[in-house]
């Protein structure tokens, strides 16, 4: 990409962000993460669906407190708190992207890795 200086653009938000916050060329890399992110989004989705069927959102994660979850529980607690604190400003209705990237990444190491093995 073409970067230019950020005090070269008219834009209020640009001109605002402190000079040594952020650099702009981060910008192109975070855009991929979110690319890839949502890749595995897609991916995940894609697999446990077409394995579990309808039962895809029953599918249980393991966090870190020995806890189990399903997307389903997952998906109502985060929107549950979005209806809190308000700091999404458009609600999400779709369970797979309420996951995080560590959630996501559970379902596919963790106990459902005998259907992602192959991918």
């Amino acid at each position: 990409m073409n970067w230019t200086k950020i005090e070269n653009t008219n834009d209020w938000f640009a001109k605002n962000i402190p000079h040594n916050w952020l650099y702009s060329h981060y910008y192109e890399a975070f855009t991929y993460a979110f690319r890839i992110e949502n890749a595995l989004r897609l991916l995940v989705y894609l697999v446990l669906k077409s394995n579990l069927k309808k039962n895809w959102i029953n599918a249980s994660i393991s966090s870190s407190q020995n806890n189990s979850y399903t997307i389903a529980n997952i998906f109502k607690q985060k929107c549950e708190l979005d209806r809190q604190v308000g700091y999404i400003g458009y609600e999400v209705n779709y369970p797979i992207m309420q996951l995080t990237l560590g959630e996501l990444t559970e379902l596919i190491t963790g106990k459902y890795w005998r259907i992602f093995k192959t991918f």
